[in-house]
Protein backbone atom coordinates (compact mmCIF):
# COMPACT_ATOMS: atom_id res chain seq x y z
CA UNK A 1 0.00 0.00 0.00
CA UNK A 2 1.32 3.42 -0.99
CA UNK A 3 1.84 5.95 1.81
CA UNK A 4 -0.17 9.17 1.51
CA UNK A 5 1.75 12.45 1.32
CA UNK A 6 -0.58 14.04 3.90
CA UNK A 7 -2.72 12.60 6.65
CA UNK A 8 -6.28 13.89 6.76
CA UNK A 9 -5.36 16.28 9.60
CA UNK A 10 -2.29 17.57 7.71
CA UNK A 11 -4.35 18.10 4.54
CA UNK A 12 -7.00 20.09 6.44
CA UNK A 13 -4.27 22.18 8.11
CA UNK A 14 -2.68 22.85 4.70
CA UNK A 15 -6.03 23.98 3.24
CA UNK A 16 -6.70 26.19 6.27
CA UNK A 17 -3.28 27.83 5.98
CA UNK A 18 -3.59 28.34 2.20
CA UNK A 19 -7.05 29.95 2.38
CA UNK A 20 -6.88 31.55 5.85
CA UNK A 21 -9.74 29.38 7.10
CA UNK A 22 -12.11 30.58 4.35
CA UNK A 23 -12.34 27.10 2.79
CA UNK A 24 -13.61 24.17 4.83
CA UNK A 25 -12.97 20.56 3.85
CA UNK A 26 -16.36 18.83 4.21
CA UNK A 27 -15.52 15.57 2.46
CA UNK A 28 -13.29 12.81 3.70
CA UNK A 29 -9.67 13.05 2.56
CA UNK A 30 -8.52 9.75 1.04
CA UNK A 31 -5.39 10.91 -0.79
CA UNK A 32 -4.32 13.60 -3.23
CA UNK A 33 -5.54 11.64 -6.25
CA UNK A 34 -9.03 11.05 -4.80
CA UNK A 35 -12.08 13.37 -5.09
CA UNK A 36 -12.72 15.85 -2.27
CA UNK A 37 -15.62 18.11 -1.26
CA UNK A 38 -15.01 21.52 0.23
CA UNK A 39 -17.09 24.58 1.03
CA UNK A 40 -16.38 28.28 0.85
CA UNK A 41 -18.59 31.33 1.38
CA UNK A 42 -20.15 30.88 -2.07
CA UNK A 43 -21.10 27.20 -1.87
CA UNK A 44 -19.96 23.60 -2.07
CA UNK A 45 -17.15 22.71 -4.45
CA UNK A 46 -15.94 19.33 -5.67
CA UNK A 47 -12.52 18.56 -7.06
CA UNK A 48 -11.82 15.40 -9.04
CA UNK A 49 -8.65 15.05 -6.99
CA UNK A 50 -7.67 16.71 -3.74
CA UNK A 51 -4.43 18.11 -5.16
CA UNK A 52 -6.50 20.50 -7.30
CA UNK A 53 -7.77 22.17 -4.14
CA UNK A 54 -4.18 22.84 -3.11
CA UNK A 55 -3.02 23.94 -6.56
CA UNK A 56 -5.96 25.83 -8.07
CA UNK A 57 -8.34 26.76 -5.27
CA UNK A 58 -12.10 27.14 -5.28
CA UNK A 59 -13.71 28.40 -8.46
CA UNK A 60 -16.99 28.24 -10.35
CA UNK A 61 -15.79 25.31 -12.48
CA UNK A 62 -15.52 23.17 -9.34
CA UNK A 63 -18.88 24.31 -7.88
CA UNK A 64 -21.54 21.64 -7.49
CA UNK A 65 -24.29 24.20 -8.13
CA UNK A 66 -22.76 26.67 -10.57
CA UNK A 67 -25.84 28.92 -10.70
CA UNK A 68 -25.96 29.35 -6.92
CA UNK A 69 -22.18 29.84 -6.78
CA UNK A 70 -22.34 32.54 -9.48
CA UNK A 71 -25.27 34.40 -7.90
CA UNK A 72 -23.66 34.37 -4.47
CA UNK A 73 -20.43 35.89 -5.82
CA UNK A 74 -22.24 39.06 -6.93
Amino acid sequence: MKKMKYTEEEFIEKVNSLYNGEVEVVGRYKGLSQPILAKDKYGVIKFENASQLLNYGPNIKAALNKTEYFITTK
